[in-house]
């Protein structure tokens, strides 16, 4: 008897706790139960049936949330918003019946699945490490906003042709193509590494355009046939100082209108392609015809010449060879690692491909404890494909990654660190902590 009692009660405490959510965050959990509209039998459990039932707003914003957990079982939940969280990845694939606005802007995300079928309109993921996203599910979203995403690279939006404001300021996505995007009425590209020309012309309802602050742009195409709907102080481009043309509907309309939206030496045309010379050939060299860095962790300013003179002057910058003794920035600020000779390259970005290296020889890195050592054991898990571990008894004072070509792909201190966004292949990490540099490679897969 006892023991048919005993296993009755075990029985009924697991059903009870298969019908509960599983909410392993604190933080989430205590927000969720103090929401009479989803406890609606007050106690300390969501269950299956309330999440589900649910079809109203979750917000959940700046408590210090790390784990969304538990969000999969509120399929009718029409908005979330889980700004100002901890959060690192968040997984909405089960979320079909979201609508309306979904925030997930300031955070830590490196990793966001959006569900598969939703009527979402609004998207702020503004302020994340977030290195790719695939937003070809929110067919219905009319504003992204995704300001300040500083691993932002790239961004596909041609199945968003509902799109009326997109804000991706502050990422380092270097080419967009808009192509499609008819009901796009504003667009922020500032402080992006876009290079070469930006295409605006696709977007035939613009009345707002800001492309400040863009170094490596040296053609802006607003042809659309609608500059005239552009109120006052609706385009603005200046501080973008390679830029040397503006493609318009009209060119007295511009002049008259536009003179102060661009910096001086900016032309207005009808078609800048026959404005802007090609590149024919470029020399570079460190600052000042400084080929040295002697100083520990030093830095120098690449400076390319491209010739003619009236052609852009934008390029990119890598290294050719030597990545593991100093990384290069987009903007051509070169860092000393350790001692060796780098090869410096640069590639025009006006479609010549001229191409132009030079050898900077870095010293002073390795003296004594400074010295380079190569360690097997440096990272693990070796091959890795969510994140890594640095193996060392010391304080981590910085690591870099490098691409096999040599190129800075991801930079942190500490020693854990998620490679998700990182394509799959070989790595170079250097390590730094007070007893000098220690050098590996890894294998993302």
């Amino acid at each position: 008897m006892k023991k048919n009692l005993l296993s009755a009660l075990m029985f009924a405490s697991f059903a009870s706790q298969a019908q509960n959510v599983y909410i392993p965050d604190a933080n989430f959990k205590n927000a969720l139960l103090g929401n009479g509209m989803i406890n609606t039998i007050p106690d300390t459990e969501i269950s299956n049936a309330e999440a589900a039932a649910f079809n109203g707003t979750i917000d959940v914003s700046n408590l210090s949330i790390a784990d969304l957990t538990g969000i999969e079982a509120f399929t009718g939940t029409i908005y979330l918003n889980f700004g100002g969280n901890l959060l690192t990845t968040v997984d909405l694939s089960a979320n079909t019946g979201l609508s309306g606005i979904l925030h997930l802007d300031y955070n830590q995300l490196t990793s966001i699945t959006f569900p598969p079928t939703s009527y979402v309109t609004l998207v702020h993921i503004n302020n994340n490490p977030i290195g790719s996203v695939n937003i070809s599910s929110l067919q219905t979203m009319t504003n992204l906003y995704a300001m300040n995403c500083y691993n932002l690279t790239s961004l596909d939006v041609s199945a968003n042709t509902n799109l009326v404001v997109l804000n991706i300021a502050q990422t380092d996505i270097g080419s967009i193509d808009l192509t499609g995007l008819v009901n796009l009425q504003s667009i922020i590209t500032s402080y992006t590494l876009i290079s070469g020309t930006l295409d605006l012309s696709p977007c035939t309802s613009l009345t707002y355009i800001d492309c400040t602050n863009m170094d490596y742009l040296n053609e802006l195409n607003i042809q659309n046939g609608n500059n005239m709907s552009v109120p006052p102080g609706g385009f603005t481009a200046t501080g973008s100082p390679n830029l040397t043309c503006v493609q318009v509907d009209n060119v007295a309309f511009a002049n008259a209108v536009w003179s102060s939206a661009v910096d001086p030496g900016v032309s207005f045309a009808l078609d800048c392609s026959s404005s802007i010379p090609m590149a024919t050939s470029m020399t570079i060299q460190g600052q000042g015809g400084v080929s040295t860095i002697s100083t520990p962790g030093g830095t120098l300013i690449m400076e390319a010449t491209v010739l003619p003179s009236n052609a852009s002057q934008s390029v990119n910058w890598g290294i050719v060879s030597g990545g593991q003794y100093a990384s290069i920035a987009a903007n051509g600020v070169l860092t000393a690692l350790a001692d060796g000779v780098v090869t410096v390259g640069a590639m025009t970005t006006d479609g010549s491909n001229i191409t132009a290296t030079t050898d900077i020889t870095i010293s002073g890195q390795t003296s004594g404890l400074n010295a380079i050592q190569l360690e097997a054991r440096l990272v693990y898990p070796n091959p890795a494909s969510s994140s890594i571990h640095i193996e060392s008894s010391n304080e981590v004072e910085s690591v870099h990654i490098f691409d096999v070509r040599g190129n800075l792909v991801m930079q942190f201190t500490g020693k854990e660190q998620s490679i998700l966004t990182l394509e799959n292949g070989v790595y170079f990490i250097t390590v730094r902590t007070k007893n000098g540099l220690s050098q590996s490679k890894f294998i993302k897969q």
